[in-house]
């Protein structure tokens, strides 16, 4: 999850072009680096609804530089989760950020429209893997576990994870030509 964050807080940071902008990115990532300690689910549906409404719609100004500074914060604390300390994890955190910005203003071919939009694209597809996975992962062996008849044992499985890859990997797929044809 925190490769999600991180990826759509640095692809949020790229359209924010006024200082002002800059200072809520800040502002939100101080709130949310203290303030916030969600879920991985939630942090998921997150990125998804806001992948979506980046996608669908281009936002830009204060509700991007909101989600930049948010999921910024938020990937701190998942490097935190890693064991990562928090005056390391912090400054990293802070710093993908306000790089994406100095990089998107010094640059106008950093960061185009349509690779902002491939890569929200992806995040959100990937979000959702991320996000809904592991409740899918618990159904089945769940499921599979009460299936069993009485005196035999369980058999070997490769596990949801070969299915789950595979299909992430038809989905993103079939989204990107989709897209691509739009």
């Amino acid at each position: 999850m925190g490769m999600v964050c991180a990826l759509a807080a640095a692809t949020f940071a790229t359209t924010l072009n006024r200082s002002r902008d800059v200072a809520v990115l800040a502002v939100s990532f101080v709130i949310s680096a203290t303030w916030l300690r969600p879920d991985p689910e939630w942090i998921g549906a997150g990125v998804v609804s806001l992948a979506l409404v980046h996608v669908r719609w281009s936002v830009r100004g204060w509700g991007i530089a909101i989600a930049a500074g948010v999921l910024a914060g938020l990937w701190g604390h998942v490097l935190q989760r890693y064991g990562v300390a928090a005056w390391v994890a912090l400054p990293i955190a802070a710093a993908l950020p306000i790089g994406s910005v100095f990089m998107a203003r010094r640059s106008p071919a950093f960061a185009p429209a349509g690779l902002r939009e491939d890569v929200m694209l992806w995040v959100g597809v990937l979000a959702v893997v991320l996000a809904a996975g592991p409740a899918v992962s618990l159904g089945w062996r769940t499921a599979s576990a009460l299936n069993l008849e009485s005196g035999y044992t369980a058999r070997s499985e490769i596990g949801p994870g070969l299915t789950l890859g595979l299909g992430a990997v038809a989905s993103l797929g079939a989204l990107h030509s989709w897209w691509r044809r739009r």
